[in-house]
């Protein structure tokens, strides 16, 4: 499996180039490079049923009636008119330029042709491809990825001949195999290149698809064995109240829930790694405070990382005005405090005397030191890459690790996006949560929302006004937020509208939300800077302009900076769009106010690397499996590598399953 592809009869020094722009240097490369799809060119139809396969792929077995005929279109092309027959019928079959056709068939020879039927007139077929006989056992013609320089009939020949030659050892043990229904690696090779049936396919695709997801679980599960350690303290049996009782409402039945599984953690003695998921609204920051005030109360200091400064300084005011009366000495350290502060912030955490610091990135710069950090609670964990958590964790020579998303997802996907962590979900809103109308509406409604938007503003409400673009782009249709800023000031007046995006200075955007949360202004115009986190109560209505070009998971967080306090609130999607996919997304939107039924249809519509983002994907190197199709699989794996692990820790007694998720996890060292 580990030979050279050189070694195959054809691939020299020019051709090893190409394949190397496929990654392929390795037989078993060459074997895993499995066909995007298939051509069923064993579905062989008469001439006479044509019309009953419209737009659909068949083969036709037909002998070339009289001599092709050639003629030139405008622009230079060529057209090519073959007539063909069978003992059903007759038809004109045709291909565009390509001049060598008219001499390759010959009268009164018979050949395969396969290609798409026409969809409308008399039926034929446009540029089909051309068998003189098919290929041997193969109804099910496997079409492959490629790059220039390798045709299909070269790959499919290599392919072929790699299946002869390769050594194919099979690493998951019969047990393995019987107990969970798996061919062979062999004929999994041999059904998946070579078919003779959709159940060949399938049952090739449930091996290969199982024993990837079963080296990815048998890694995280590695990992975690060897991340576990002592913890630098020891939380009492006993939980201090005083944070809880100074809010004036009682913790939901799943806010106490995951708060059990948090202190199981703190006194296990071993440093906790977990995710605390739940939807907006949920009560996830009561949840971060309860547990930071534990574990200052037990003699350790707590950061919270947040990813923007806007997010940074709503937790400081939030956690200063709940902490500080209890004793708890808090500070903010972001990349806009002043120098001299910022200096004497460093040191108070260094001395132990900041007990509870709330930052940005600024926190993991190497000068900022703790004397005794205990636990590191990082919000918005899909904002941060796995190496910013660590680096924070590793300021505390063993500190417990929570980290927070509103986010929701399966469980079986949250355990491959944070693999490292156990899961904790917040699977229901405190009492009083408002409920949000939401609304699906084109741009010929604007002018009714601007008196929509005047009487949310009469009833002393503020309003979000969220576009996707900053300025007007040459390149670009999208609705401007510094446009929709100008024209809402004409109509509600200068004092009354603010805009916040991105590319604003930290202090800049500090000064609007100030102003906005403050009541100063009515309205805020933003870019998706407001998505997560910001809390104003008073806000009763969301406006999300070109709403098409928004994810769901992404609107359903814009919906939930509204519906806070006691204001009926409402969120309204403007969109023109006629694309049937997009139509269909915004209608489950505006049905749906469940995150964790959003967050699967996200998934399903976008994929996997869309909905998570490219930074959380260092290790998900899949060459089958697919993580929005798979989970069931993914279950299975799951349970196999919890067993394997249980028997085997380390798995010195499988060492060719630990060699394959080796090389999955990037040469990673599992001891």
């Amino acid at each position: 499996m580990n030979e050279r592809i050189t070694k195959l009869p054809g691939i020299g020094p020019a051709r090893q180039q190409y394949f190397e722009k496929l990654g392929i240097t390795t037989t078993e490369q060459l074997l895993r490079l499995y066909p995007r799809r298939y051509e069923d060119i064993g579905n062989i139809v008469e001439i006479s049923d044509l019309s009953i396969y419209r737009n659909q792929k068949v083969t036709v077995y037909a002998r070339v009636s009289s001599a092709a005929v050639q003629k030139r279109l405008n622009g230079g092309r060529t057209l090519t008119s073959v007539p063909v027959s069978d003992s059903s019928g007759a038809i004109n079959l045709y291909f565009f330029n390509n001049r060598f056709i008219k001499n390759s068939l010959h009268t009164d020879k018979t050949y395969y042709f396969y290609g798409k039927v026409s969809s409308k007139g008399v039926p034929t077929v446009y540029n089909p491809q051309i068998y003189r006989q098919l290929p041997e056992n193969a109804r099910f013609l496997p079409v492959y990825p490629l790059t220039d320089g390798i045709t299909q009939n070269f790959m499919r020949k290599t392919v072929t001949e790699a299946l002869k030659t390769a050594d194919l050892f099979d690493p998951l043990t019969p047990g393995i195999r019987q107990k969970y229904g798996l061919c062979s690696l062999s004929e999994a090779f041999f059904k998946i290149h070579s078919p003779l049936s959709q159940q060949d396919i399938s049952v090739s695709r449930h091996r290969l698809i199982f024993e990837e997801l079963l080296y990815f679980s048998l890694g995280l599960g590695l990992m975690k064995k060897r991340e576990k350690k002592q913890a630098f303290i020891v939380i009492p049996k006993k939980i201090p109240t005083e944070f809880a009782d100074a809010h004036d409402f009682c913790p939901t039945p799943a806010q106490t829930r995951v708060l059990e599984e948090i202190y199981k953690d703190l006194q296990s003695g071993y440093c906790m790694h977990r995710l605390l998921q739940g939807d907006v609204g949920s009560g996830k920051t009561f949840v971060a405070g309860q547990c930071a005030y534990t574990v200052i109360r037990a003699g350790a200091q707590v950061a919270i990382m947040a990813p923007t400064e806007v997010l940074a300084n709503q937790h400081y005011e939030y956690f200063k005005k709940m902490m500080q009366p209890l004793g708890v000495n808090v500070a903010l350290l972001t990349a806009s405090v002043k120098p001299s502060q910022k200096q004497k912030i460093k040191q108070q955490i260094k001395d132990g005397q900041i007990q509870l610091v709330i930052a940005t990135h600024a926190i993991l710069q190497k000068d900022v030191e703790f004397s005794a950090l205990g636990l590191v609670i990082t919000d918005e964990q899909h904002r941060f890459g796995v190496m910013q958590r660590t680096v924070l964790a590793k300021k505390g020579s063993a500190a417990h690790i929570l980290v927070m998303s509103a986010t929701p997802i399966p469980r079986t996907l949250a355990m491959i996006l944070w693999h490292d962590l156990d899961l904790s979900t917040i699977d229901m809103l405190p009492s009083g949560r408002q409920k949000i109308k939401t609304y699906l509406v084109d741009s010929s409604y604007r002018q009714r929302l601007y008196s929509f938007i005047e009487r949310i503003i009469s009833e002393r409400g503020q309003v979000y006004y969220v576009c996707p673009a900053i300025e007007e782009d040459d390149d670009s249709d999208l609705i401007s937020a510094k446009s929709k800023q100008a024209e809402l000031a004409d109509i509600f007046g200068k004092d009354n509208v603010l805009l916040i995006h991105g590319k604003m200075k930290p202090d800049q955007k500090d000064k609007a939300m100030h102003d906005f949360a403050s009541g100063k202004a009515k309205i805020l115009v933003s870019t998706t800077v407001i998505e997560v986190g910001i809390n104003v109560p008073s806000a009763a209505l969301m406006i999300i302009d070109e709403a098409e070009r928004f994810g769901l998971s992404q609107l359903h967080q814009l919906r939930g900076r509204v519906g806070r306090g006691s204001l009926k609130s409402y969120c309204v999607l403007i969109s023109d769009t006629k694309s049937s996919s997009a139509l269909e997304r915004m209608n489950f939107f505006v049905k749906s106010t469940d995150g964790f039924e959003i967050a699967k249809k996200d998934l399903a519509l976008r994929g996997p690397g869309n909905f998570f983002g490219q930074q959380q994907h260092g290790l998900l190197k899949m060459t089958i499996a697919d993580l929005a199709d798979d989970s069931l699989v993914l279950e299975q794996a799951s349970q196999c590598s919890i067993r394997l692990l249980n028997e085997d820790p380390k798995l010195e007694r499988h060492r060719p399953i630990l060699a394959n998720v080796e090389k999955l996890f990037d040469s990673c060292s599992f001891d």
